[in-house]
């Protein structure tokens, strides 16, 4: 049995291996090799919100007073962020995932939650596939006190 589109209200089913259907699935995808090549998966996210009827995130948003830190995604009412951890997969690694690069992420991550902040870490294939939007749908939905219901 098929599976519904991840963007709430869409009547179609699921495009084979993606959480969206076929036309939710093509806006999704860069238009240009160009496109591709460059940080493709910040702008689709917000797109994907505003379709699924989700408030729209505040891209490269700044939450630290002191520091410069920025998260990809930041859904202000309900201090949820985004981080798109690109480059995992990278053959030498990448700043994600080699020892300075990570070191600096956990500081910001354990800041981020320090200042009430949820940080969901996500890869650029879930942007593209909309499971990062399912998640955040879910946890959008479910009030703060209860977000041990989501497990």
């Amino acid at each position: 049995m098929s599976k519904p589109c991840a963007i709430p209200l869409c009547p179609f089913t699921r495009k084979k291996g993606s959480y969206l259907c076929a036309a939710h699935d093509k806006l999704n995808k860069p238009k240009t090799a160009k496109a591709r090549s460059r940080k493709r998966v910040e702008l689709p996210f917000a797109e994907q919100c505003r379709l699924a009827g989700l408030p729209i995130p505040i891209a490269e948003y700044t939450f630290h007073p002191t520091r410069k830190w920025r998260f990809d995604h930041a859904f202000m009412d309900a201090k949820l962020a985004v981080e798109v951890e690109g480059g995992v997969f990278l053959k030498d690694g990448g700043r994600h995932t080699r020892g300075a690069g990570f070191r600096k992420d956990t500081e910001k991550y354990a800041n981020a939650l320090i200042l009430g902040w949820r940080v969901l870490r996500v890869l650029p294939e879930q942007i593209d596939n909309g499971q990062a939007l399912t998640w955040c749908d879910r946890i959008l939905r479910q009030p703060l006190d209860k977000q041990d219901a989501i497990l």
